[in-house]
């Protein structure tokens, strides 16, 4: 008997044994993660801390094509030079550089290849001092999107006209780019400038190695207006929809993004831009206002339920509760139509939401907000190039109008350019606040409707994407956004190719 105990007591022992250092190993393990994530995170600390305090994107002066597109047909798009209006605006734009960096203030330099931003620059330099620049380098992944070597006048305005009817941010020009191509591009570039690298944030040891490296008050990027844009779309992660309301900066206009304090992301920074606003942005939409039906007789209400039904048959039915009638008051106006229901009579106005850049987001959730920014119609709302117009004076033909919450049915964000099966996708289940209230928006055949709810205190959740900050390091912030805004961020369509975030960097963050 004691002979079978020993074999049974020591293998007893080395299985105690194992257990003990597979134990051990385990706590090992999670030491090493631990020690590996607080390493991560401290070194992503040091790499924002030295990451510059604004990053400013300037588009270059007037050039020789923005004065004479003709020249497109016989000079190539890369040699266009500055005008004398591009070298006073240029001028301008160094002051407003000068001034932001104060009186000690250094930077670093990329710029787009193309002549113009390397005339552009040049004049900047002058205002500012080489003195305080710190470094230069060219980068081709910020130059102008390719139109397809020289471009010839009628080739120009079929392209446009074929641009519109694609998609202009999928239209691939022969020869040339679309603007999704640019976005690859520019997609890139952010990734090189939000390294996690202590060391450098511009690939200093890549391109010169022995370089010190030292911090940067800002990096100014000379670019063009397009590329401008498509920047802004990947570092907050806008849309395509929303990159399409977004218009152009003026020659020498000035994007400002500034770091955001308590956060590892830049954000724009409106009163540093020139002129000092958000981005300008419109969204054309249709709004479908409520009339209630006058007083009558239950007869002559059956009659006219009946014949809106009989016309249904022939327009087609937009959905069980509502049908297509024309209106015999709106005959000359072809953007108007009416829609019947049995309690009340829908109008179809156009409209253009304004400012679009200033509403949160998801953009298509903020229905109150939106209806404050109004003006009929959809006129062409671009903005004077010279930067001493103000804005107001462009809106002055169409002044800005308010509808209230009750007025409106729904919103269609896409002008009818969606089937109802898209709508109806789309939109789905959206929730916006109207004056205040929490508000659902019902979607009843792919469209907005709002009724009133006293207990619905759910984050929206509209078509919009939810902005990711750029994160230098980690991945705890991810988790926080999914914590504030889970419904919003499942539903969010990554932009970005893969649906990925940046790499380790993070650095995730538009005319209509």
């Amino acid at each position: 008997m004691p002979s079978t105990r020993w074999p049974l007591l020591a293998l007893g022992v080395a299985l105690a044994g194992v257990g003990a250092m597979l134990m051990l190993l385990r706590q090992r393990r999670r030491l090493g993660h631990a020690v590996w994530n607080a390493c991560h995170e401290l070194t992503a600390e040091i790499a924002w801390e030295r990451m510059p305090k604004r990053i400013i994107l300037l588009r270059h002066g007037q050039s020789e094509s923005n004065a004479h597109i003709e020249i497109l047909a016989e000079k190539p798009d890369q040699a266009l030079e500055l005008t004398s209006k591009g070298l006073e605006q240029s001028k301008r734009a160094a002051k407003h550089i000068k001034k932001l960096l104060g009186a000690t203030g250094r930077l670093s330099v990329i710029l787009s290849p193309f002549e113009r931003c390397q005339e552009t620059w040049g004049v900047v330099e002058r205002e500012v001092g080489a003195d305080r620049v710190r470094e230069i380098h060219d980068d081709p992944r910020v130059r102008e999107q390719e139109f397809g070597n020289l471009q010839d006048m009628k080739d120009i305005h079929e392209h446009a006209r074929m641009a519109d009817r694609i998609g202009r941010f999928y239209y691939r020009r022969p020869n040339g780019e679309s603007s999704a191509d640019v976005f690859d591009r520019v997609s890139d570039f952010w990734e090189s400038v939000m390294s996690l690298s202590t060391t450098d944030y511009l690939m200093r040891r890549r391109f010169e190695p022995r370089t010190p490296f030292e911090d940067d008050d800002a990096l100014l990027v000379v670019t063009h207006g397009l590329t401008m844009r498509l920047m802004l779309m990947r570092y907050f992660n806008w849309s395509v929809d929303t990159f399409l309301t977004v218009f152009n900066p003026h020659n020498c206009g000035i994007w400002v993004l500034k770091k955001k304090s308590g956060h590892h992301s830049y954000e724009i920074c409106a009163e540093e831009c020139e002129p000092p606003r958000l981005p300008w942005a419109t969204r054309p939409v249709r709004v479908f206002l409520k009339q209630p039906h006058p007083t009558r007789s239950p007869e002559a209400g059956a009659d006219e339920e009946a014949l809106a039904t009989e016309k249904s048959q022939s327009v087609g039915a937009l959905d069980d509760s509502m049908v297509l009638v024309q209106n015999p008051d709106l005959e000359d106006d072809a953007d108007s139509t009416t829609i019947a229901s049995s309690s009340n009579v829908v109008r179809a106005e156009d409209w253009t939401v304004i400012d679009y850049l200033a509403l949160p987001q998801p953009r298509t959730g903020e229905l109150a907000n939106a209806l404050q920014q109004l003006v009929r119609g959809h006129p062409c709302l671009a903005p004077d190039r010279d930067m001493d117009v103000d804005l107001q004076k462009v809106l002055l033909k169409h002044p800005r109008e308010t509808l209230e919450p009750g007025e409106v049915d729904h919103i269609d964000w896409w002008c009818g350019k969606l089937s109802d099966q898209a709508l109806d996708l789309r939109t789905n289940i959206q929730r916006g606040r109207l004056g205040g209230t929490p508000v659902a928006a019902r979607s009843r055949g792919g469209r907005q409707h709002f009724t009133l709810r006293t207990n619905d205190t759910e984050p929206c959740c509209g078509d919009e994407e939810v902005s990711l900050p750029p994160l230098a390091g980690g991945r705890h912030q991810e988790h926080q956004q999914q914590q504030a805004a889970p419904v919003s961020w499942q539903r969010r369509r990554a932009t970005i190719a893969g649906g990925e975030e940046f790499s380790a960097s993070a650095a995730a963050a538009a005319a209509a």
